[in-house]
């Protein structure tokens, strides 16, 4: 299983009823982080399958994440969904034919990257914690 790059467009073809596997790593310092997936069709039509670690073969029947249908070509993961992970994703591309005239591969291109989410909320829990005030007092 080949590993796609980040930032960098890599390109194939795949024919109806097959299938092509990549595997993606997520590194550590992304941290708190979104990941897109986007894939270019230049001929035919293929869906997309993504799992995480512990999901190396995703499927159409087993996946975490997935792009199914024309034109319906981009994966977007949130670091708080259930699935989300830091580490080796597992992509499957499965060549599907877009009608019955169609015997040629699917012509793609593919390309991920991910972003550091900056937010106020990240900030806010990166502040040293302050206990109360011994004296402070609540009143009732």
């Amino acid at each position: 299983m080949p590993p796609l790059d980040p930032d960098t467009w890599a390109s194939g073809n795949v024919m109806a009823g097959h299938r092509v596997f990549f595997k993606l790593f997520l590194p550590a310092e992304a941290g708190q982080a979104s990941v897109t997936l986007e894939m270019r069709i230049d001929a035919g039509d293929a869906d997309l399958f993504l799992g995480n670690g512990d999901l190396a073969r995703a499927s159409r029947s087993h996946s975490h994440w997935s792009a199914v249908g024309w034109n319906n070509n981009k994966i977007v993961l949130h670091f708080f969904e259930p699935h989300f992970n830091l580490g080796y994703y597992y992509l499957t591309i499965e060549g599907v034919a877009p009608d019955r005239n169609t015997d040629g591969p699917c012509r793609y291109r593919l390309k991920w990257w991910w972003s550091e989410l900056k937010s106020s909320m990240a900030e806010v829990a990166s502040l040293p914690y302050q206990p109360p005030a011994a004296s402070a007092s609540l009143p009732y």
